[in-house]
């Protein structure tokens, strides 16, 4: 269950370490229970992407990296290599990301700009 934080919340990472949330990011906690519990204290709200929303950040991640490749294919310069590679990856662990709610738009626009800088960097 993905939940927003409605006040600053200490969690225990599992390297036993604790973190604080702050009101408004969102997070997924892995026990279930404690997803619950939180949310019966009322201090998380579970987030849920409508439809629209869903509808709404997937045109927008598409037209962002459209708009790239259209940038890149000016410039004329492309080299796959690895690291491009890995990005292209992470790019689309990141797009299923922001759908759930996970991961925020401006996240996806960085890794899409890394893809563009690692694959357009003359060596």
């Amino acid at each position: 269950m993905i939940l927003e934080a409605i006040q600053k919340i200490k969690i225990r990472l599992p390297d036993g370490s604790e973190d604080v949330v702050p009101p408004g990011e969102r997070f997924e906690p892995k026990d279930p229970a404690v997803a619950e519990r939180l949310v019966r204290e009322g201090k998380a709200r579970p987030v849920e992407v409508t439809e629209d929303r869903r509808l709404t950040l997937e045109r927008t991640m598409d037209s962002l990296i459209c708009t790239v490749r259209d940038e890149i294919q000016v410039g004329g310069r492309w080299k796959m290599n690895p690291t491009v590679e890995e990005i292209e990856i992470a790019i689309h662990e990141t797009y299923e990301a922001v759908l759930q709610g996970l991961k925020k738009l401006s996240q996806y626009r960085e890794i899409v700009t890394r893809w563009k800088d690692a694959g357009t960097t003359v060596h």
